[in-house]
């Protein structure tokens, strides 16, 4: 992981971060609310070695510098302990007590620093106390010779004992700035595993490297889908329905020298949103001045007679079992140039009808009587279904889900495409945040964001009279070319509607 995609990874889970910051920081102010205070008084010792003369005295200065290391861990020692117990009268162990010093020796010097701490600094004072009387006595006795009546090294007090004036513990500054830092870090780390450990794809770079194939546009997240997936006004403003204009404009550009003129649409697997991008699509096509035919081929999961609210009595499967004449199954939605064959009678062997000869000839029907023919086909890796369909359309368009779809179902679903020899034109993002380190402005793979001219206060005029804007004009004189060249192919003019933005 690179510094860029660690930067997106904290920007991406920053609430992480702060969440554990805040959590650390509340644990330390617990802990510090809740922990006895400590208190501490010090005492310190300087160790003599009494002598005539200079080179003596040098001699002396280096003997007891030897030595103290030696009185520093006699601090630690049962003997002591007992004599300071005596001495003070506390009702402690040995061990107790040892645990309450500390001692410390000033490098190069004869100079020896004793900390007593406890939770009581009634205690902490007379171990000091006991300290400053008792260690000279211990240290006299153990370095006097046998014999004689003097040691050679002598330990005074210099300085104490003395009690700190407040509790040395807890710092509340200190507890809490440790707190926070180790919580940051954690918060930090937990970022950086979440992001590392992700398998969704998020990015359209991402969708690329997988596929090898283009991205044909960003479908953001819109509250109402659950609601209302399909974009009934053709001729809305709104992210989503500029996202699927983007969509059939860049179709166009896939395969300039081939012609595409039956696309299946299918996801890796279900909830992706593939049914709902192949109807919305196929309305984008309709507002572009197309003859477009919506084939309902997902037979075990049928929705789109549901997102249109059409009847469910005769469809494809009644066509394929010869039920059903193909013009008697076909519904026109409204009075538009849209034509639905939905999926009809439940079928025991979707498989099998798709894959047969029937479906073949029906698809070549149909692209000789439409300009557009969209195949809502069954996503690729539960059934076989979408395969089969993909394989007699002219190109199949994938819907991914960003944040859900993961590398490894993309990589199963190009090798199951594959394995049929279908041509990918490429890959629809869907539900892309629209704020974010993943949003649809920050990621500049397709499109150009239109967030901004969507906020722009002037947008109430542009809708006033579309004309005034000049990227409402161009897509109106594109858009007036299609009908033309639409009407061209067809051999007859098509009526006369506003044209799209």
């Amino acid at each position: 992981m690179n510094l860029l995609s660690a930067a997106i990874a904290i920007r991406k889970y920053w609430w992480l971060v702060v969440a554990s910051g805040l959590a650390a920081l509340a644990a330390g102010a617990f802990v510090t609310m809740n922990a006895q205070p400590e208190y501490q008084t010090t005492v310190r010792f300087y160790a003599n070695t009494p002598s005539d003369g200079v080179l003596a005295a040098v001699q002396g200065d280096q003997f007891g510098r030897s030595r103290v290391d030696s009185y520093v861990e006699l601090f630690g020692t049962e003997k002591l302990a007992r004599l300071v117990i005596t001495d003070s009268g506390l009702t402690l162990t040995p061990a107790q007590v040892i645990s309450k010093i500390r001692a410390s020796a000033d490098v190069n010097t004869v100079l020896i620093n004793i900390t007593v701490t406890d939770t009581s600094q009634d205690e902490a004072n007379r171990i000091g106390a006991s300290l400053a009387t008792q260690f000279p006595v211990l240290v006299k006795g153990i370095e006097t010779p046998k014999g004689a009546l003097t040691a050679p090294v002598q330990v005074e007090v210099v300085s104490g004992p003395t009690p700190g004036a407040r509790a040395v513990s807890p710092v509340p500054a200190r507890n809490l700035g440790i707190g926070l830092l180790a919580g940051l870090v954690l918060g930090l780390g937990l970022a950086l595993a979440k992001e590392g450990l992700d398998t969704t794809v998020r990015s359209t770079a991402t969708v690329r490297s997988l596929t090898g194939g283009p991205v044909l546009g960003l479908v953001p997240i819109d509250t109402d889908v659950d609601d209302n997936p399909v974009i009934l006004d053709g001729f809305s403003r709104s992210l989503r329905a500029e996202a699927y204009r983007q969509v059939r404009t860049n179709i166009k550009f896939v395969e300039v020298d081939v012609s595409v003129k039956v696309i299946a649409v299918t996801s890796a697997v279900s909830g992706e949103g593939k049914t709902a991008t192949t109807v919305n699509l196929a309305l984008s096509f309709v507002n572009a001045g197309r003859r477009v035919l919506l084939i309902e081929a997902d037979l075990r999961k049928p929705m789109i007679s549901h997102y249109l609210g059409l009847g469910t009595s005769v469809g494809l499967t009644d066509v394929l079992v010869g039920d059903v004449a193909l013009p008697e199954a076909m519904q026109r939605w409204g009075d538009s140039d849209l034509t639905v064959l939905v999926a009809g009678s439940t079928a025991p062997n979707p498989s099998e009808l798709l894959e047969s000869r029937t479906m073949v000839g029906l698809i070549e029907r149909c692209r000789q009587q439409f300009d557009v023919v969209l195949i809502d086909a069954a996503p690729l890796l539960p059934v076989t279904d979408g395969a089969v369909v993909a394989r007699d359309a002219d190109g199949v368009i994938l819907v991914v889900r960003h944040g859900s779809t993961t590398r490894n179902q993309i990589v199963n679903a190009i090798g199951a495409m594959d394995t049929v020899e279908a041509r990918l034109l490429g890959t629809v993002m869907n539900m892309v945040p629209t704020r974010g380190a993943d949003s649809v402005r920050r990621d500049h793979g397709v499109g150009h964001g239109n967030r901004a001219y969507f906020d722009d206060p002037r947008h109430a005029a542009r809708v006033a009279d579309p004309s005034a804007d000049p990227l409402v004009a161009r897509a109106s004189a594109s858009a007036r070319a299609d009908r033309a060249a639409a009407a061209d192919d067809a051999g007859r003019d098509l009526p006369d509607r506003p044209p799209p933005d």
